[in-house]
């Protein structure tokens, strides 16, 4: 026997209805208009239109409280600064500080970007072949300070001294002076190139003679080979 009919198909969906348009977007806040600077997600503006003295504000101090004040609101601070609230305000009647809900979205400017790596340091140049007074002894390059100018500021102050070892040659800054007071690390201590200094004028004074010069050296940023 033939084979009885197919069911009929179902009718078809129903179309999808469209999804309700989204609310228009609130302006851009002008942070100039925000008293609070913005602080907590909304703008709030000292107002200059007070309500009167028995009127009852809602309170403006909690983040969580912001949600439900519609924009034109009048509400009270009552804080210690939070949201950036200023809680000696007293622009109404006359030691209450009352701000107003300003219809606008909070939006923060995007934070700088990271500031570029450094670049790195580039070693130094290689020592001359006469730049270093004790022939790079100790791993350090010093050379002999030659002008009256250099020496100058040596006149009243004490430098510090020269290396009398490798470990004491390392913690030396480049571009300072030391004073040679050994013969270590290729040291000529009685070379005299600088005007004598405090230390010497003083033994000079306390034994009647002739104070001694100073023998200073400049630590040279430069590769030994």
């Amino acid at each position: 026997p033939p084979s009885p009919p197919s069911p009929p198909s179902p009718p078809p969906s129903p179309p999808t209805p469209p999804s309700p348009p989204s609310p228009p977007r609130l302006p851009t806040c002008d942070f100039a208009q925000c008293d609070n600077s913005g602080e907590c997600g909304v703008c709030l503006m000292a107002t200059s239109s007070c309500p009167s003295s028995g009127t009852n504000l809602p309170r403006c101090t909690a983040n969580d409280q912001f949600d439900g004040l519609a924009p034109g609101t009048k509400c009270l601070a009552e804080s210690n600064g939070a949201c950036g609230l200023n809680p000696n305000l007293n622009n109404c009647n006359p030691v209450r500080d009352v701000y107003e809900v300003l219809n606008c979205e909070v939006i923060y400017p995007p934070s700088p970007p990271p500031s570029p790596p450094s670049p790195p340091l580039l070693p130094p140049p290689p020592c001359g072949d006469d730049e270093c007074d004790n022939n790079g002894a100790c791993g350090v390059c010093l050379k002999l300070l030659e002008t009256l100018f250099d020496c100058f500021p040596h006149i009243a102050a004490v430098p510090q001294q020269c290396p009398a070892d490798s470990d004491t040659a390392s913690a030396l800054v480049p571009g300072t002076d030391c004073k040679g007071l050994t013969t270590n690390c290729g040291i000529a201590k009685d070379v005299g190139n600088c005007l004598p200094g405090p230390l010497e004028l003083a033994i000079a004074g306390g034994t009647g003679g002739t104070a001694n010069s100073q023998t200073i050296y400049r630590i040279v940023d430069c590769l030994l080979p």
